[in-house]
Protein backbone atom coordinates (compact mmCIF):
# COMPACT_ATOMS: atom_id res chain seq x y z
CA UNK A 1 0.00 0.00 0.00
CA UNK A 2 1.44 3.08 -1.59
CA UNK A 3 1.95 6.28 1.36
CA UNK A 4 -0.58 8.12 0.38
CA UNK A 5 -2.96 5.89 0.34
CA UNK A 6 -1.96 4.77 3.79
CA UNK A 7 -2.47 7.80 5.10
CA UNK A 8 -6.32 7.88 3.98
CA UNK A 9 -7.08 5.09 5.32
CA UNK A 10 -5.40 5.56 8.28
CA UNK A 11 -6.39 9.25 9.22
CA UNK A 12 -10.00 8.55 7.93
CA UNK A 13 -10.29 5.42 10.51
CA UNK A 14 -8.83 8.00 13.03
CA UNK A 15 -12.02 10.46 12.39
CA UNK A 16 -14.81 7.90 12.19
CA UNK A 17 -13.58 6.03 15.00
CA UNK A 18 -13.73 9.29 17.00
CA UNK A 19 -17.26 9.43 15.66
CA UNK A 20 -18.20 5.99 16.81
CA UNK A 21 -16.64 6.13 19.72
CA UNK A 22 -18.57 9.26 21.15
CA UNK A 23 -21.68 7.97 19.47
CA UNK A 24 -21.26 4.62 21.29
CA UNK A 25 -20.49 6.34 24.22
CA UNK A 26 -23.88 8.70 24.71
CA UNK A 27 -25.99 5.54 23.34
CA UNK A 28 -24.54 3.32 26.41
CA UNK A 29 -25.19 6.48 28.68
CA UNK A 30 -28.37 6.92 27.80
CA UNK A 31 -29.15 2.90 28.18
CA UNK A 32 -27.57 2.99 31.87
CA UNK A 33 -29.77 6.19 32.80
CA UNK A 34 -32.37 4.28 31.65
CA UNK A 35 -31.89 1.08 33.45
CA UNK A 36 -31.57 3.60 36.95
CA UNK A 37 -27.70 2.79 36.71
CA UNK A 38 -26.44 6.51 38.36
CA UNK A 39 -26.84 9.69 36.13
CA UNK A 40 -29.71 12.20 35.86
CA UNK A 41 -31.80 13.33 33.13
CA UNK A 42 -29.56 15.82 30.92
CA UNK A 43 -31.13 19.63 31.85
CA UNK A 44 -34.05 17.83 34.21
CA UNK A 45 -35.86 17.59 30.70
CA UNK A 46 -36.98 14.26 29.72
CA UNK A 47 -36.75 15.33 26.15
CA UNK A 48 -32.82 15.86 26.28
CA UNK A 49 -32.54 12.15 26.73
CA UNK A 50 -34.13 11.36 23.39
CA UNK A 51 -32.53 13.79 21.80
CA UNK A 52 -29.39 12.55 23.07
CA UNK A 53 -30.75 9.44 21.98
CA UNK A 54 -31.26 10.33 18.52
CA UNK A 55 -27.89 11.83 18.59
CA UNK A 56 -26.11 9.03 19.23
CA UNK A 57 -27.93 6.26 16.87
CA UNK A 58 -27.01 8.76 13.91
CA UNK A 59 -23.33 9.50 15.55
CA UNK A 60 -23.44 5.61 15.22
CA UNK A 61 -25.10 5.12 12.01
CA UNK A 62 -22.40 7.09 10.37
CA UNK A 63 -19.60 6.52 11.82
CA UNK A 64 -19.65 2.27 11.95
CA UNK A 65 -19.88 2.13 8.48
CA UNK A 66 -17.03 4.58 7.52
CA UNK A 67 -14.92 3.01 10.01
CA UNK A 68 -15.53 -0.61 9.23
CA UNK A 69 -15.03 0.08 5.62
CA UNK A 70 -11.83 2.03 5.78
CA UNK A 71 -10.78 -0.52 8.76
CA UNK A 72 -11.63 -3.54 6.28
CA UNK A 73 -9.43 -2.30 4.06
CA UNK A 74 -6.36 -1.75 6.53
CA UNK A 75 -6.87 -5.50 7.36
CA UNK A 76 -7.08 -6.52 3.63
CA UNK A 77 -3.96 -4.80 3.15
CA UNK A 78 -2.31 -7.13 5.82
CA UNK A 79 -3.70 -10.21 4.33
CA UNK A 80 -0.43 -12.88 3.73
CA UNK A 81 -1.27 -13.34 0.26
CA UNK A 82 -1.30 -9.71 -0.59
CA UNK A 83 2.25 -8.56 -2.09
CA UNK A 84 2.03 -5.42 0.35
CA UNK A 85 1.10 -7.48 3.46
CA UNK A 86 4.69 -7.03 4.96
CA UNK A 87 5.06 -3.82 3.71
CA UNK A 88 1.71 -2.72 5.77
CA UNK A 89 2.76 -4.13 8.68
CA UNK A 90 5.99 -2.83 8.92
CA UNK A 91 4.91 0.39 8.42
CA UNK A 92 5.63 3.46 10.83
CA UNK A 93 2.50 4.92 9.96
CA UNK A 94 0.73 2.05 10.84
CA UNK A 95 2.69 1.83 14.54
CA UNK A 96 2.31 5.54 14.73
CA UNK A 97 -1.06 5.24 14.54
CA UNK A 98 -2.13 2.17 16.75
CA UNK A 99 0.14 3.78 19.48
CA UNK A 100 -1.72 7.26 19.29
CA UNK A 101 -5.49 5.50 19.39
CA UNK A 102 -3.85 3.43 22.44
CA UNK A 103 -2.79 6.58 23.93
CA UNK A 104 -5.60 8.80 23.69
CA UNK A 105 -8.26 5.73 25.07
CA UNK A 106 -6.28 5.18 27.59
CA UNK A 107 -6.24 9.13 28.92
CA UNK A 108 -10.13 8.77 28.32
CA UNK A 109 -10.65 5.42 30.16
CA UNK A 110 -8.32 6.77 32.85
CA UNK A 111 -10.47 10.44 33.57
CA UNK A 112 -13.39 8.28 33.41
CA UNK A 113 -12.27 5.44 36.05
CA UNK A 114 -11.16 8.44 38.22
CA UNK A 115 -14.32 10.08 38.16
CA UNK A 116 -16.28 7.22 39.24
CA UNK A 117 -13.56 6.95 42.40
CA UNK A 118 -14.73 10.35 43.24
CA UNK A 119 -18.32 9.25 43.07
CA UNK A 120 -17.38 5.97 45.06
CA UNK A 121 -15.84 8.94 47.71
CA UNK A 122 -18.76 10.90 47.63
CA UNK A 123 -20.74 8.20 48.47
CA UNK A 124 -18.81 7.09 51.42
CA UNK A 125 -18.29 10.67 52.37
CA UNK A 126 -21.28 12.76 51.43
CA UNK A 127 -20.34 15.65 52.90
CA UNK A 128 -17.33 15.44 50.51
CA UNK A 129 -17.89 18.91 48.58
CA UNK A 130 -16.82 18.84 44.52
CA UNK A 131 -18.48 18.60 41.37
CA UNK A 132 -20.29 15.24 40.58
CA UNK A 133 -19.77 13.37 37.54
CA UNK A 134 -22.42 11.50 35.98
CA UNK A 135 -21.70 8.13 36.72
CA UNK A 136 -23.56 6.73 33.89
CA UNK A 137 -21.21 8.76 31.44
CA UNK A 138 -18.30 8.26 33.58
CA UNK A 139 -19.12 4.29 33.05
CA UNK A 140 -19.79 4.62 29.70
CA UNK A 141 -16.72 6.13 28.74
CA UNK A 142 -14.72 3.18 30.22
CA UNK A 143 -16.72 0.53 29.00
CA UNK A 144 -16.59 1.58 25.52
CA UNK A 145 -12.83 3.11 25.82
CA UNK A 146 -11.81 -0.62 26.92
CA UNK A 147 -13.61 -2.32 23.84
CA UNK A 148 -11.71 -0.28 21.66
CA UNK A 149 -8.69 -0.53 23.55
CA UNK A 150 -8.58 -4.15 23.71
CA UNK A 151 -9.08 -4.20 19.46
CA UNK A 152 -6.35 -2.00 18.74
CA UNK A 153 -4.08 -3.64 21.41
CA UNK A 154 -5.51 -6.73 19.86
CA UNK A 155 -3.88 -5.68 16.25
CA UNK A 156 -0.47 -4.69 18.21
CA UNK A 157 0.10 -7.93 19.23
CA UNK A 158 -0.60 -9.88 16.02
CA UNK A 159 1.80 -7.46 14.12
CA UNK A 160 4.53 -8.07 16.25
CA UNK A 161 3.28 -11.93 16.80
CA UNK A 162 3.76 -12.56 12.60
CA UNK A 163 7.56 -11.60 12.49
CA UNK A 164 10.60 -8.95 13.66
CA UNK A 165 9.49 -5.19 13.27
CA UNK A 166 12.40 -2.53 12.71
CA UNK A 167 12.78 1.11 13.13
CA UNK A 168 9.59 3.33 13.87
CA UNK A 169 7.40 0.04 13.21
CA UNK A 170 9.39 -0.94 16.69
CA UNK A 171 9.70 2.00 18.66
CA UNK A 172 6.44 3.82 18.17
CA UNK A 173 4.54 1.16 20.40
CA UNK A 174 7.59 1.42 22.84
CA UNK A 175 7.68 5.10 23.12
CA UNK A 176 3.62 4.24 24.22
CA UNK A 177 4.32 1.78 26.52
CA UNK A 178 7.31 3.54 28.17
CA UNK A 179 5.51 6.67 28.49
CA UNK A 180 2.14 5.52 29.85
CA UNK A 181 4.33 3.70 32.48
CA UNK A 182 6.00 6.66 33.63
CA UNK A 183 2.87 8.68 34.00
CA UNK A 184 1.59 5.78 35.46
CA UNK A 185 4.50 5.86 38.60
CA UNK A 186 4.08 9.57 38.66
CA UNK A 187 0.47 9.32 39.24
CA UNK A 188 0.90 6.70 41.71
CA UNK A 189 3.61 8.31 43.64
CA UNK A 190 1.92 11.34 43.60
CA UNK A 191 -1.23 9.86 44.81
CA UNK A 192 0.39 8.01 47.62
CA UNK A 193 2.50 11.27 48.81
CA UNK A 194 -0.97 13.26 48.69
CA UNK A 195 -2.84 10.20 51.21
CA UNK A 196 0.51 9.99 53.77
CA UNK A 197 0.37 14.08 53.91
CA UNK A 198 -3.53 13.74 54.63
CA UNK A 199 -2.99 11.09 56.94
CA UNK A 200 -0.08 13.72 58.95
CA UNK A 201 -2.71 16.07 58.68
CA UNK A 202 -5.50 13.75 60.44
CA UNK A 203 -2.42 12.83 63.07
CA UNK A 204 -2.11 16.63 64.11
CA UNK A 205 -5.47 18.21 63.37
CA UNK A 206 -4.77 20.55 60.79
CA UNK A 207 -6.66 21.03 57.49
CA UNK A 208 -10.71 21.36 57.55
CA UNK A 209 -12.34 17.42 58.96
CA UNK A 210 -15.17 18.07 56.81
CA UNK A 211 -16.19 20.34 54.00
CA UNK A 212 -19.70 21.86 55.20
CA UNK A 213 -20.15 25.52 53.87
CA UNK A 214 -16.68 25.98 54.83
CA UNK A 215 -15.76 27.91 51.95
CA UNK A 216 -11.95 26.63 52.42
CA UNK A 217 -13.97 22.60 51.43
CA UNK A 218 -10.46 22.06 49.41
CA UNK A 219 -8.69 21.84 52.30
CA UNK A 220 -10.73 19.16 53.89
CA UNK A 221 -9.65 15.51 54.12
CA UNK A 222 -12.67 14.21 51.99
CA UNK A 223 -11.78 16.51 49.66
CA UNK A 224 -8.20 15.49 49.15
CA UNK A 225 -8.97 11.70 49.68
CA UNK A 226 -11.07 12.30 46.68
CA UNK A 227 -8.44 13.48 45.02
CA UNK A 228 -5.34 11.24 45.93
CA UNK A 229 -7.32 8.09 45.79
CA UNK A 230 -8.12 8.20 41.59
CA UNK A 231 -4.66 9.27 41.19
CA UNK A 232 -3.34 5.83 43.12
CA UNK A 233 -5.74 3.69 41.71
CA UNK A 234 -4.89 4.94 37.99
CA UNK A 235 -1.43 5.34 38.30
CA UNK A 236 -1.08 2.21 39.68
CA UNK A 237 -2.79 -0.01 37.21
CA UNK A 238 -0.88 2.17 34.43
CA UNK A 239 2.43 1.34 35.70
CA UNK A 240 2.33 -2.14 36.49
CA UNK A 241 0.22 -2.77 33.54
CA UNK A 242 2.69 -1.50 30.95
CA UNK A 243 5.78 -2.17 33.15
CA UNK A 244 4.89 -5.39 33.16
CA UNK A 245 4.37 -5.81 29.29
CA UNK A 246 7.82 -4.14 28.29
CA UNK A 247 9.57 -6.60 31.69
CA UNK A 248 8.02 -9.15 29.46
CA UNK A 249 8.66 -9.03 26.12
CA UNK A 250 12.52 -8.01 27.59
CA UNK A 251 12.66 -11.36 29.10
CA UNK A 252 11.69 -13.43 25.69
CA UNK A 253 14.11 -15.14 23.90
CA UNK A 254 13.24 -14.18 20.53
CA UNK A 255 13.98 -10.91 18.23
CA UNK A 256 10.94 -9.28 20.66
CA UNK A 257 13.25 -10.11 23.72
CA UNK A 258 16.58 -8.81 21.92
CA UNK A 259 14.74 -5.69 20.39
CA UNK A 260 13.26 -4.75 23.49
CA UNK A 261 16.84 -5.10 26.13
CA UNK A 262 19.03 -3.28 23.63
CA UNK A 263 15.83 -0.46 23.18
CA UNK A 264 17.77 2.74 23.88
CA UNK A 265 13.79 3.87 24.80
CA UNK A 266 14.19 1.53 27.34
CA UNK A 267 17.54 2.66 28.86
CA UNK A 268 16.53 6.18 28.53
CA UNK A 269 13.87 5.06 31.15
CA UNK A 270 15.62 4.79 33.94
CA UNK A 271 17.35 7.88 34.04
CA UNK A 272 14.41 9.48 33.27
CA UNK A 273 12.64 8.47 36.28
CA UNK A 274 16.17 9.19 38.30
CA UNK A 275 15.76 12.99 37.12
CA UNK A 276 12.33 13.26 37.93
CA UNK A 277 12.33 11.56 41.14
CA UNK A 278 15.41 13.92 42.22
CA UNK A 279 13.11 16.65 40.84
CA UNK A 280 9.97 15.57 42.86
CA UNK A 281 12.27 14.91 46.31
CA UNK A 282 13.63 18.38 46.07
CA UNK A 283 10.47 19.97 45.78
CA UNK A 284 8.51 18.24 48.13
CA UNK A 285 11.40 18.63 50.42
CA UNK A 286 11.34 22.29 50.04
CA UNK A 287 7.64 22.86 51.83
CA UNK A 288 9.09 20.89 54.54
CA UNK A 289 12.84 23.11 54.87
CA UNK A 290 11.70 26.33 53.95
CA UNK A 291 9.45 26.64 56.73
CA UNK A 292 12.38 25.23 59.71
CA UNK A 293 14.73 27.81 57.57
CA UNK A 294 12.53 29.91 58.38
CA UNK A 295 12.31 29.23 61.95
CA UNK A 296 15.74 29.63 62.68
CA UNK A 297 16.30 33.24 60.50
CA UNK A 298 13.36 34.59 62.56
CA UNK A 299 10.84 34.05 60.51
CA UNK A 300 7.55 32.86 62.20
CA UNK A 301 5.46 32.44 59.29
CA UNK A 302 4.91 30.28 56.42
CA UNK A 303 4.08 32.31 53.55
CA UNK A 304 3.22 35.28 56.08
CA UNK A 305 0.72 33.10 57.33
CA UNK A 306 0.81 32.65 61.77
CA UNK A 307 2.36 28.99 62.03
CA UNK A 308 2.76 27.78 65.16
CA UNK A 309 5.26 25.13 66.85
CA UNK A 310 2.50 22.02 65.93
CA UNK A 311 2.22 23.59 62.46
CA UNK A 312 6.04 23.61 62.03
CA UNK A 313 5.63 19.77 62.92
CA UNK A 314 2.74 19.15 60.60
CA UNK A 315 4.62 21.26 57.42
CA UNK A 316 7.89 19.12 58.45
CA UNK A 317 6.06 15.72 58.37
CA UNK A 318 3.79 16.52 55.44
CA UNK A 319 6.73 17.64 53.35
CA UNK A 320 8.25 13.96 54.04
CA UNK A 321 5.45 12.28 53.62
CA UNK A 322 5.30 13.58 50.27
CA UNK A 323 8.59 12.83 49.80
CA UNK A 324 8.98 9.65 50.69
CA UNK A 325 6.90 7.25 47.66
CA UNK A 326 9.62 9.31 45.31
CA UNK A 327 12.68 8.34 47.48
CA UNK A 328 11.42 4.73 47.46
CA UNK A 329 10.60 4.54 44.07
CA UNK A 330 14.18 6.25 43.12
CA UNK A 331 15.87 3.22 45.10
CA UNK A 332 13.18 0.49 43.82
CA UNK A 333 14.36 1.72 39.93
CA UNK A 334 18.09 1.98 40.78
CA UNK A 335 17.94 -1.74 42.25
CA UNK A 336 16.16 -2.87 39.01
CA UNK A 337 18.17 -1.07 36.25
CA UNK A 338 21.45 -2.54 38.55
CA UNK A 339 20.27 -6.38 38.25
CA UNK A 340 19.08 -6.23 34.66
CA UNK A 341 22.21 -4.40 33.44
CA UNK A 342 24.10 -7.66 35.30
CA UNK A 343 21.79 -9.67 34.01
CA UNK A 344 22.95 -8.64 30.24
CA UNK A 345 26.07 -10.26 31.17
CA UNK A 346 27.78 -6.85 29.62
CA UNK A 347 29.99 -4.94 32.05
CA UNK A 348 29.65 -2.34 29.85
CA UNK A 349 25.68 -1.83 30.28
CA UNK A 350 25.95 -1.68 34.20
CA UNK A 351 28.59 1.24 33.46
CA UNK A 352 26.85 3.29 30.84
CA UNK A 353 23.41 3.01 32.87
CA UNK A 354 25.39 4.23 36.31
CA UNK A 355 27.09 6.93 34.10
CA UNK A 356 23.71 8.69 32.71
CA UNK A 357 22.15 8.10 36.32
CA UNK A 358 24.78 10.39 37.87
CA UNK A 359 24.79 12.60 34.93
CA UNK A 360 21.43 13.04 35.27
CA UNK A 361 21.13 13.10 39.21
CA UNK A 362 23.70 15.92 39.18
CA UNK A 363 22.65 18.22 36.70
CA UNK A 364 19.31 18.54 38.53
CA UNK A 365 20.85 19.30 42.06
CA UNK A 366 23.18 21.64 40.08
CA UNK A 367 20.18 23.20 38.36
CA UNK A 368 18.41 23.80 42.07
CA UNK A 369 21.32 24.77 43.66
CA UNK A 370 22.17 27.18 41.21
CA UNK A 371 19.20 28.91 41.18
CA UNK A 372 18.78 29.02 45.03
CA UNK A 373 22.59 30.07 44.57
CA UNK A 374 21.91 33.14 42.50
CA UNK A 375 19.28 34.40 43.98
CA UNK A 376 20.73 34.37 47.60
CA UNK A 377 24.03 36.28 45.83
CA UNK A 378 21.02 39.09 44.42
CA UNK A 379 19.30 39.26 47.89
CA UNK A 380 22.36 39.87 49.79
CA UNK A 381 23.31 42.57 47.29
CA UNK A 382 19.63 44.06 47.59
CA UNK A 383 19.16 43.67 51.70
CA UNK A 384 23.34 45.41 51.85
CA UNK A 385 22.84 48.17 49.51
CA UNK A 386 19.73 49.25 50.57
CA UNK A 387 17.08 48.43 47.98
CA UNK A 388 13.74 47.43 48.50
CA UNK A 389 13.40 44.01 49.96
CA UNK A 390 15.68 45.49 52.72
CA UNK A 391 12.20 47.23 53.89
CA UNK A 392 9.68 44.74 53.82
CA UNK A 393 8.21 44.45 57.02
CA UNK A 394 8.06 42.00 59.48
CA UNK A 395 12.03 40.10 58.56
CA UNK A 396 10.24 39.41 54.90
CA UNK A 397 13.49 39.24 53.10
CA UNK A 398 14.49 36.04 55.75
CA UNK A 399 11.10 34.57 54.60
CA UNK A 400 12.84 34.91 50.84
CA UNK A 401 16.09 33.73 51.82
CA UNK A 402 14.61 30.40 53.76
CA UNK A 403 13.15 29.52 50.36
CA UNK A 404 16.08 30.04 48.31
CA UNK A 405 18.79 28.81 50.57
CA UNK A 406 16.15 25.78 50.90
CA UNK A 407 16.85 24.95 47.35
CA UNK A 408 20.40 25.55 47.55
CA UNK A 409 20.77 23.10 50.72
CA UNK A 410 18.99 20.29 48.76
CA UNK A 411 20.40 20.62 45.64
CA UNK A 412 23.97 21.20 46.38
CA UNK A 413 24.48 17.64 47.81
CA UNK A 414 23.07 15.87 44.98
CA UNK A 415 25.37 17.63 42.81
CA UNK A 416 28.57 17.05 44.65
CA UNK A 417 27.76 13.66 45.51
CA UNK A 418 27.39 12.41 42.00
CA UNK A 419 29.86 14.62 40.35
CA UNK A 420 32.81 14.01 42.88
CA UNK A 421 31.85 10.19 41.76
CA UNK A 422 32.45 11.17 38.13
CA UNK A 423 35.75 13.14 39.02
CA UNK A 424 37.31 10.17 41.07
CA UNK A 425 36.05 7.66 38.01
CA UNK A 426 37.33 10.11 35.37
CA UNK A 427 41.05 10.10 37.87
CA UNK A 428 40.79 6.61 37.36
CA UNK A 429 39.96 6.05 33.59
CA UNK A 430 41.10 8.88 31.59
CA UNK A 431 39.24 7.52 28.74
CA UNK A 432 36.12 8.49 30.58
CA UNK A 433 36.52 11.97 28.99
CA UNK A 434 35.81 10.61 25.64
CA UNK A 435 32.26 9.76 27.18
CA UNK A 436 29.31 10.99 24.77
CA UNK A 437 27.34 11.63 28.18
CA UNK A 438 30.39 13.55 29.76
CA UNK A 439 30.13 15.54 26.94
CA UNK A 440 27.09 16.47 26.46
CA UNK A 441 26.25 16.93 30.19
CA UNK A 442 29.14 19.76 30.01
CA UNK A 443 27.52 21.27 26.87
CA UNK A 444 24.17 21.21 28.34
CA UNK A 445 25.60 22.63 31.49
CA UNK A 446 27.15 25.70 29.72
CA UNK A 447 24.47 25.93 27.55
CA UNK A 448 21.78 26.46 29.99
CA UNK A 449 23.88 28.81 32.05
CA UNK A 450 24.76 31.05 29.25
CA UNK A 451 21.47 31.19 28.22
CA UNK A 452 19.47 31.43 31.63
CA UNK A 453 21.51 34.48 32.22
CA UNK A 454 20.34 36.47 28.49
CA UNK A 455 17.99 37.87 30.52
CA UNK A 456 19.62 39.35 33.62
CA UNK A 457 22.74 40.37 31.52
CA UNK A 458 20.15 42.37 28.92
CA UNK A 459 18.61 44.35 32.22
CA UNK A 460 22.20 45.01 33.60
CA UNK A 461 23.06 46.33 30.06
CA UNK A 462 19.37 48.02 29.76
CA UNK A 463 20.34 50.19 33.37
CA UNK A 464 23.75 51.05 32.13
CA UNK A 465 23.16 52.35 28.86
CA UNK A 466 20.15 54.38 30.10
CA UNK A 467 22.86 56.06 32.78
CA UNK A 468 25.15 56.82 30.38
CA UNK A 469 22.71 58.07 27.79
CA UNK A 470 20.98 60.49 31.23
CA UNK A 471 17.85 58.49 30.70
CA UNK A 472 15.33 58.31 33.76
CA UNK A 473 14.27 54.78 34.76
CA UNK A 474 11.58 54.41 37.32
CA UNK A 475 12.32 52.08 40.35
CA UNK A 476 15.24 51.10 42.54
CA UNK A 477 18.16 50.47 40.82
CA UNK A 478 19.75 47.80 43.29
CA UNK A 479 16.72 46.15 44.15
CA UNK A 480 16.12 45.74 39.98
CA UNK A 481 19.90 44.91 39.15
CA UNK A 482 20.33 43.19 42.20
CA UNK A 483 18.84 39.70 41.11
CA UNK A 484 20.32 39.33 37.26
CA UNK A 485 23.56 40.31 39.44
CA UNK A 486 23.64 37.07 41.55
CA UNK A 487 22.52 35.12 38.55
CA UNK A 488 25.29 36.40 36.57
CA UNK A 489 27.11 35.89 38.90
CA UNK A 490 26.49 32.10 39.69
CA UNK A 491 26.13 31.60 36.28
CA UNK A 492 29.67 32.94 34.94
CA UNK A 493 30.96 30.82 37.63
CA UNK A 494 29.44 27.33 36.43
CA UNK A 495 30.36 28.31 32.70
CA UNK A 496 33.96 29.05 33.53
CA UNK A 497 34.01 25.59 35.88
CA UNK A 498 33.00 23.52 33.27
CA UNK A 499 34.11 25.01 30.60
CA UNK A 500 37.61 24.04 32.37
CA UNK A 501 36.71 20.45 32.55
CA UNK A 502 35.53 20.03 28.71
CA UNK A 503 38.71 21.97 27.76
CA UNK A 504 40.52 18.93 29.90
CA UNK A 505 38.72 16.39 28.55
CA UNK A 506 39.41 17.87 25.19
CA UNK A 507 42.81 17.81 26.04
CA UNK A 508 42.87 14.04 26.94
CA UNK A 509 40.74 13.14 23.61
CA UNK A 510 43.40 15.32 22.07
CA UNK A 511 46.41 12.12 20.84
CA UNK A 512 43.53 9.84 20.10
CA UNK A 513 42.46 12.27 17.52
CA UNK A 514 45.67 12.59 15.94
CA UNK A 515 46.08 9.95 13.05
CA UNK A 516 49.35 8.31 13.26
CA UNK A 517 52.04 8.26 10.03
CA UNK A 518 52.51 4.64 8.77
CA UNK A 519 56.27 4.89 7.72
CA UNK A 520 56.55 2.80 4.65
CA UNK A 521 57.79 -0.91 5.14
CA UNK A 522 60.61 -2.02 2.64
CA UNK A 523 59.94 -5.36 1.41
CA UNK A 524 63.16 -7.44 1.16
CA UNK A 525 63.92 -10.71 -1.05
CA UNK A 526 63.63 -12.94 2.35
CA UNK A 527 60.09 -11.61 3.29
CA UNK A 528 59.02 -11.81 0.14
CA UNK A 529 60.23 -15.58 0.00
CA UNK A 530 58.70 -16.17 3.42
CA UNK A 531 55.32 -14.59 2.04
CA UNK A 532 55.75 -17.12 -0.78
CA UNK A 533 56.15 -20.25 1.80
CA UNK A 534 53.03 -18.81 3.53
CA UNK A 535 50.52 -18.57 1.08
CA UNK A 536 51.45 -22.03 -0.28
CA UNK A 537 50.23 -23.68 3.20
CA UNK A 538 47.42 -21.22 3.51
CA UNK A 539 43.67 -21.42 2.59
CA UNK A 540 43.02 -20.55 -1.33
CA UNK A 541 43.04 -16.90 -1.86
CA UNK A 542 40.23 -14.71 -3.39
CA UNK A 543 42.11 -12.16 -6.09
CA UNK A 544 40.40 -8.67 -6.03
CA UNK A 545 41.79 -6.18 -9.13
CA UNK A 546 42.01 -2.67 -8.04
CA UNK A 547 43.14 0.36 -10.22
CA UNK A 548 46.31 2.61 -9.15
CA UNK A 549 46.11 6.15 -10.45
CA UNK A 550 49.66 8.13 -9.76
CA UNK A 551 51.62 10.58 -11.15
CA UNK A 552 53.50 10.24 -13.85
CA UNK A 553 56.64 10.79 -12.04
CA UNK A 554 55.69 8.44 -9.00
CA UNK A 555 57.74 5.45 -7.78
CA UNK A 556 55.63 2.72 -7.62
CA UNK A 557 57.79 0.65 -5.95
CA UNK A 558 57.49 2.71 -2.79
CA UNK A 559 53.78 3.00 -3.01
CA UNK A 560 53.59 -0.67 -3.55
CA UNK A 561 55.56 -1.09 -0.29
CA UNK A 562 54.14 1.56 1.78
CA UNK A 563 50.34 -0.08 1.01
CA UNK A 564 51.53 -3.47 1.68
CA UNK A 565 53.38 -2.09 5.30
CA UNK A 566 49.59 -1.39 6.43
CA UNK A 567 47.77 -4.44 5.20
CA UNK A 568 46.59 -6.91 7.87
CA UNK A 569 47.88 -10.56 7.90
CA UNK A 570 47.31 -13.36 5.61
CA UNK A 571 46.41 -10.41 2.69
CA UNK A 572 49.13 -9.53 -0.04
CA UNK A 573 49.32 -6.88 -2.77
CA UNK A 574 51.35 -8.29 -6.21
CA UNK A 575 51.54 -6.33 -9.57
CA UNK A 576 50.01 -7.39 -12.33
Amino acid sequence: MDVVRRLYLYAMSAVSLGVLWYGLQVLLMVLLRAVGLGGVVIGGDPDNERRALSLAISLVGVGLPVWAVHWFLVERSLNRARPTAEAERRSALRALYLSAVLAALIVLGAAAGADLIRQVVHRILPDVELYLGDAAGSLATLVVSAAAWALHAWARRRDAALGELRGAAAWWPRAYRYALAFVGVALLLEGVGALLALGVDALTGSGVPGAGSDPSFTDSYGFRLAQALPNVVIGLVAWASHAWASDRLAAEVDWRGDSERRSRLRLGYWPIVFGVAAVAVILHANEGLRPLLGRLLGVRSDFFQPLDDLGLVAAVARAMGAALPWIVAWWLHRRWSRAEAAASGEPAAAVLLDRLERHVVAATGLAFSAVGAGWIVGLAIDVLLGGNRATIPDGGWRYELAGFLSLAVLGLPLWVWNWSRLIARRGGDPSEAASPVRRAYLLLVVAVAILSSLGGLAIVLYRLVAFLLGAEVPGNAVSELSTPVGALAVALAVVVYHGLALRADQAVRAPELTTPTVPPIEVGPAAAAADEDASATAEPAVRHTLVLTTPADADIGETLAALRGVLPEGQSLDEA
